[in-house]
């Protein structure tokens, strides 16, 4: 792009590139039917403008030769497009992994390391192939594997334990399985009756509440940490700005965070969390240079 392109807003910015892709492809999209694929809405509309002025209105001169469709896919499902920034992190993946297995298999994955650590300073020869053979393991579904905060077992019990909306509900797992009637839940906050109401996909762990967070249809589940008030700030610090976050938005850091963790209004605190982040607000770009 052009240092003037650059300036375009993001709506310019996408349909440039529908108008780029069109020049490019011209010999083959001509005389034929497409679709054009976008998770920028605004270029349905955009496409159909009645009076278009100046610059916009030579671009969609240009597409006047072309029959296509635009349809709008949002970022999320937008995963051919966007491989690479939407690949699933596989240490959050919940996979059905089968037990140790008996043929030796090599498996890698990236790791973080020393660079005068002994093996990397020796090279690839001093790894022999039997060092990097890796049992695949059924793994444990526990809160505290899912927890990458510091946390001890026996902090994250103390914390649930005096957390006032949390403390009822593990109280309540303890005496029964069966959840409790309504008239004994009535007079508790609006939390405690959030959790009450999802009963069917708590249970204990270690002492530590933990809730079924489902993808999909099938068996396969997340287990999300009952989060106490006291850790809740310092999980989105990690989340949304930590050394393994990045300034997403807030459905990328919101997903993120559900493979981990849950509380009442997730969501809404996420979403503030967002907003009221500093740096985001100052590496925001203006529409316009003034």
């Amino acid at each position: 792009m052009t240092p003037t392109e650059q300036n375009y807003c993001t709506t310019q910015r996408e349909l440039l590139a529908v108008v780029e892709f069109t020049t490019h492809f011209r010999q083959y999209l001509l005389g034929r039917s497409f679709t054009v694929r976008t998770d920028h809405s605004s270029l349905q509309w955009l496409i159909r403008m009645r009076e278009p002025e100046g610059q916009l209105a030579r671009w969609l001169e240009k597409l006047g030769e072309y029959d296509f469709k635009v349809v709008h896919r949002p970022g999320r499902c937008h995963e051919n497009a966007d491989v690479l920034s939407r690949r699933p992190c596989r240490s959050t993946c919940p996979c059905n992994l089968n037990p140790i297995l008996s043929s030796p298999q090599l498996c890698h994955q990236a790791v973080q390391c020393d660079f005068d650590d002994e093996l990397v300073n020796n090279g690839p020869e001093a790894i022999s192939p039997e060092s990097c053979q890796v049992g695949v393991v059924q793994p444990a579904i526990t809160a505290c594997t899912s927890s990458f905060s510091g946390w001890t077992t026996d902090e994250l019990c103390t914390a649930q334990a005096a957390d006032p909306d949390i403390a009822p509900i593990k109280r309540w797992m303890k005496e029964s399985e069966e959840r409790l009637s309504w008239e004994d839940v009535s007079p508790c906050g609006p939390a405690t009756k959030a959790y009450w109401s999802q009963w069917q996909r708590l249970y204990l762990k270690d002492d530590i509440l933990v809730r079924r967070y489902y993808l999909n249809e099938g068996p396969e589940f997340y287990p999300q940490i009952v989060l106490p008030q006291v850790f809740r700030k310092s999980v989105m610090h990690q989340m949304h700005e930590g050394p393994v976050g990045g300034h997403f938005g807030v459905e990328r850091t919101l997903s993120r965070l559900q493979t981990r963790y849950y509380w009442y209004k997730t969501r809404e605190d996420v979403s503030l969390w967002c907003r009221t982040c500093t740096s985001c607000a100052a590496k925001a770009r203006p529409l316009k240079r003034p």
